[in-house]
């Protein structure tokens, strides 16, 4: 079908480019969580550092010294954790345009050799759904949320 051929190069592409996106989505994640999780360790070390009176004061005096260090870094780490987040939403939202534009090529497709959907065979099930029915509405509610 020249459809298939006329397309294969866009939609290799995108499913590369989708794989791509969400292994970056996952490291951008990764290191979120290491940032925001560096300031909380600090801060409890130092905070359960006294309550107990098997720990000593230079314990003490250690958790105080990097929690006041913590504290130095904390606005470097709060604009860390900003810019990775705006990132993050920014790759989810390639991501989101990246998987319409594939069920655009889906559902043209379906278009093109079924005539539309009622013409088309029903595919694989996904779940409860047939993949015909997916391509459909999932390309549907992509271009129009």
């Amino acid at each position: 079908m020249a459809y298939i051929d006329d397309v294969k190069y866009a939609t290799e592409n995108l499913i590369s480019l989708l794989g791509k996106e969400k292994t970056q989505i996952a490291d951008l994640s990764a290191q979120l969580s290491s940032a925001e999780a560096k300031f909380e360790h600090f801060h409890w070390d130092f905070k359960t550092s006294d309550l107990n009176d098997d720990f000593t004061d230079a314990h003490v005096q250690r958790a105080f010294i990097n929690m006041a260090e913590a504290k130095k870094d904390r606005d470097a780490i709060d604009d860390q954790v900003r810019a990775l987040k705006a990132i993050i939403r920014n790759r989810q939202m390639a991501l989101q345009s990246l998987s319409g534009a594939l069920l655009q090529i889906a559902k043209q497709g379906i278009s093109i050799a079924h005539g539309g959907l009622g013409a088309c065979p029903d595919g694989r099930m996904i779940g409860q759904s047939k993949l015909k029915e997916v391509i459909w509405q999932a390309r549907n509610q992509s271009l129009h949320y």
